[in-house]
């Protein structure tokens, strides 16, 4: 059974399915200002974005070094290994994980930039590194064009397309090993759903069984998966799913973050699994932008290279949020 999935302004593909993929307003003291390591307990709490919207942050650790992680739901538990010796700042983008649900209107590409900053200011952060995971990537990289001084170093984790056009996935890359019988049992449910149990069931069978094998080497290591999306009314796959395809439409029909990315004269490490659906010469299109940035090609992996080989991406990403470039990372140039 052949679904599409989808992520582009005309129509969505299976990489940017999964971004892509837990009240009261918060008066924050600064973070990172804390001594100590990675214990304690984790601080949660609101911030009102520019217009008002509640997006749902936490902050894991008092490190002196702050890294800034969007995505909590989904990355909070998953991303535990780069905690120690620093403060990571997880949150959900508008409309996503335990942030206010919006309607159409409120969504979009500049917002989820704009959110960043709110955050950020909000919580009273001076400067951060930044990890992006797929979509986040392109935002990642254009919030540090709009505010350098605030970023010291960035991650960008399987990057959606720098540009637009025909660029966005490989179906050559397309993982074919799915569960037939889950995919059957998936669209009988689809027309019975009746009580918020049945969602439930529907949403997580419908993440492990349609989206992410799609994505993944090794389906596996879906297995490994620790975050829960699917309590969560946003992450619903009807509700998630427009939400992103509306953030990624901000971009345009046309689009070309290059001369963005050239505008960041910052360190940027670029993690790419062989196996991700977006293309490689897509991924090394990123590359190639940004003044200096290395990329680290991570073998037999997928869209989410930290659960195939968490034992390669933690300790790349660590070093270089240390302040080194990771032994296996080419620059630009290099042939391969």
């Amino acid at each position: 059974m052949n679904v599409p999935l989808a992520l582009r302004p005309d129509g969505l593909t299976a990489r940017h399915l999964v971004v892509g993929l837990l009240l009261g307003m918060a008066n924050a003291a600064p973070v990172g200002s804390q001594a100590g390591g990675a214990s304690g307990p984790p601080r949660e709490g609101f911030i009102a974005a520019a217009d008002g919207a509640k997006l749902y942050y936490v902050i894991v650790g008092t490190g002196p070094d702050t890294v800034f992680i969007p995505l909590a739901v989904y990355l909070t538990a998953e991303f535990a290994p780069l905690l120690p010796g620093r403060t990571a700042v997880f949150y959900d983008p508008r409309g996503r994980g335990r942030s206010e649900p919006l309607i159409d209107a409120r969504l979009g590409f500049f917002k989820d930039v704009g959110d960043v900053e709110a955050v950020r200011d909000g919580l009273k952060i001076g400067r951060m590194s930044l990890i992006g995971w797929s979509y986040l990537g392109a935002v990642a990289t254009t919030y540090a064009t709009l505010h350098p001084k605030n970023v010291v170093r960035i991650v960008l984790v399987g990057p959606s397309a720098v540009r637009s056009g025909d660029n966005w996935s490989d179906p050559r890359r397309f993982v074919t090993q799915v569960d037939s019988a889950s995919l059957r049992a998936l669209e009988s449910m689809r027309g019975a759903l009746r009580t918020t149990d049945d969602s439930l069931a529907y949403c997580r069978l419908d993440l492990r069984a349609r989206t992410l094998p799609r994505l993944m080497a090794d389906t596996a290591a879906i297995a490994r998966m620790r975050a829960d999306p699917c309590l969560l009314e946003n992450e619903r796959p009807e509700r998630w799913r427009r939400t992103l395809h509306l953030a990624i439409a901000g971009l345009g029909t046309t689009f070309d973050l290059r001369p963005r990315a050239a505008q960041v004269h910052l360190p940027v490490l670029i993690v790419w699994g062989d196996r991700d659906p977006g293309p490689e010469a897509a991924t090394r299109e990123w590359l190639t932008a940004f003044p200096d940035a290395r990329l680290l090609v991570v073998h037999d992996a997928g869209h989410l290279p930290w659960l195939e080989h968490g034992e390669v991406v933690f300790p790349a990403i660590d070093e270089f949020l240390r302040g080194k470039w990771p032994l296996a990372a080419e620059a630009a140039g290099r042939d391969h």
